[in-house]
């Protein structure tokens, strides 16, 4: 444990403490250490049931203790011969940027989740493919953006973005980094501070799981790889998370399920949308 900390307790947090109060340091490091606390304690609730949401549709909810906050993930599996996954932007509104559930709500999706990262003046980053049309290029530089979600005409795709096919491609984003690959976890994604987390994966039987974590202090990636294994993914794509990660579930009364939203404190500018064929 001390070792895990001394690690991560880099010179840009030595910094921030330098600052502080001593009233502040111990509220800081109070926080700081309840959140590393989650790896080696954690606990994980695997063997929760997914249960029916609607016809194709199934969530289920994962929680994880450990730690001072303990975070909670929401999973919705969707049958992707009865649901169709595409770009949704905030640009096809007239709008900079917005939330998820106002793009579900605008565009008609089922479920929406955010998509790419975005700059400081709220400009997606990274190659974005809607309705066949490239909208932006691939994001070459850094070891973020390393991962492609692409849809074509009978199959869907999570890739290293250097191995991205364009041509045929109907939608796409650019995100990162990738989780998983021939169902392993990719080596070398940093473990990670804990926090809020949003993405996406492909399971064997054309099925899709997206996640959502739901809490204060959220997941690491070297955990999301663990929890998306076991749920069966064979390719995993993290997506902008923090503030940024938030999902819509569109209310149901057919089927008698409510409206779910869990919102973010950032406005996006892309959202992925699945919608029913």
């Amino acid at each position: 444990m001390g070792k895990l900390i001394a690690t991560k307790l880099n010179k840009s947090m030595k910094n921030i403490l330098q600052n502080l109060s001593l009233k502040s340091k111990f509220f800081f490091l109070l926080i700081f250490l309840s959140t590393y606390a989650i790896f080696p304690g954690l606990t994980k609730n695997l063997f929760a049931d997914w249960e029916n949401l609607s016809q194709g549709m199934e969530t289920k909810k994962i929680s994880l203790t450990g730690a001072f906050f303990s975070p909670e993930l929401l999973l919705l599996k969707a049958d992707l011969k009865q649901f169709t996954v595409k770009v949704v932007q905030s640009s096809s509104f007239e709008l900079k940027n917005s939330n998820v559930r106002e793009l579900s709500l605008k565009s008609g999706a089922l479920l929406g989740i955010n998509a790419s990262f975005f700059d400081e003046k709220g400009k997606a980053i990274g190659l974005i493919v809607n309705k066949g049309r490239t909208e932006q290029k691939i994001h070459k530089g850094g070891n973020t953006l390393t991962g492609i979600f692409a849809k074509y005409e009978n199959t869907y795709k999570i890739v290293h973005k250097s191995k991205f096919i364009l041509e045929g491609a109907l939608e796409a984003i650019q995100s990162g980094p990738r989780l998983v690959s021939q169902g392993k976890a990719i080596k070398g994604v940093s473990l990670g501070i804990p926090k809020r987390r949003a993405g996406l994966c492909l399971l064997k039987e054309n099925k899709i799981i997206f996640y959502v974590s739901s809490s204060f202090t959220g997941v690491s990636l070297k955990d999301m790889q663990g929890i998306l294994i076991n749920e069966g993914c064979k390719t995993a794509l993290n997506l902008d998370g923090g503030g940024s990660a938030q999902l819509y579930i569109a209310q149901n009364e057919n089927a008698g399920h409510p409206e779910i939203n869990i919102y973010g404190r950032d406005n996006i500018p892309v959202i992925l949308g699945l919608f029913k064929k």
